[in-house]
């Protein structure tokens, strides 16, 4: 599934203050490989590739 560009943004804000990321996953009904996957991303700089 591919989620919004605005998404994944509000959902690594909530990480980054220090929410717990699975509280975060039931909040957006996102699920954990998604967050992990664009934790990753966002290290590499590309969370703005929207192909996956």
């Amino acid at each position: 599934m591919v989620y919004s560009l605005d998404l994944r943004i509000r959902a690594l804000e909530l990480l980054n203050s220090n929410e717990a990321i699975v509280d975060v996953s039931d909040l957006l009904g996102v699920s954990l490989s998604s967050f992990y996957r664009w934790k990753k991303r966002k290290s590499r700089r590309d969370i703005f590739d929207l192909t996956m």
